[in-house]
């Protein structure tokens, strides 16, 4: 008889041990999937920057840039002590624009974002002999867009007494979901 309890305690240990190794847990897993990627030129992009005047182009590549320097007929550049607005935010007059071209509603930040430099075109936090700034025309710190919407930024150029010759810098958009 002792044995035969002995036998049933062992079944139901067994069965027991058995049922808490069995919850589904794991350690370790590898799984390899497939993934497509396609990476568009700037105007064709989910968050698309398009250039508007001719401040702006996509290079070779693409890319938008910027530029505010020898303009074929125009000028060749920004003048010493001065304040100059390109564009004005507005749908007809800016710069270059930014499209959500997603599927889903994002908030587009920075809609203002201030460059500052020295005379020797190194990056200040306060003051600068050049400053750059971008904005938005949507007048808030930042821009929601709902797929298909559109913004428009313009960019103000202040120069001091002693700026830079020339200069390259870079600014960044940043999108995310709401």
């Amino acid at each position: 008889m002792k044995r035969r309890n002995f036998i049933v305690g062992l079944g139901a240990l067994s069965a027991g041990g058995a049922a808490a190794l069995s919850t589904g847990a794991f350690s370790s897993v590898e799984a390899e999937r497939d993934v497509s990627v396609e990476v568009a030129e700037d105007a064709a992009a989910y968050l698309a920057l398009e250039a508007t005047s001719d401040y702006a182009e996509e290079n070779e590549n693409g890319v938008l840039e910027l530029e505010f320097g020898d303009l074929e007929d125009h000028g060749d550049g920004v003048g010493e002590d001065s304040s100059y607005f390109f564009g004005s935010g507005n749908p007809d007059r800016n710069v270059f624009t930014v499209q959500n071209q997603g599927t889903q509603t994002v908030e587009v930040t920075p809609a203002y974002q201030v460059l500052r430099f020295d005379s020797n075109g190194e990056p200040v936090d306060e003051g600068g002999e050049l400053v750059i700034a971008l904005g938005s025309g949507s007048g808030n710190e930042t821009a929601e867009l709902s797929p298909g919407d559109s913004t428009g930024y313009f960019v103000q150029v202040v120069t001091g007494d002693d700026p830079p010759d020339e200069l390259t810098a870079t600014f960044e958009i940043n999108a995310n979901e709401v």
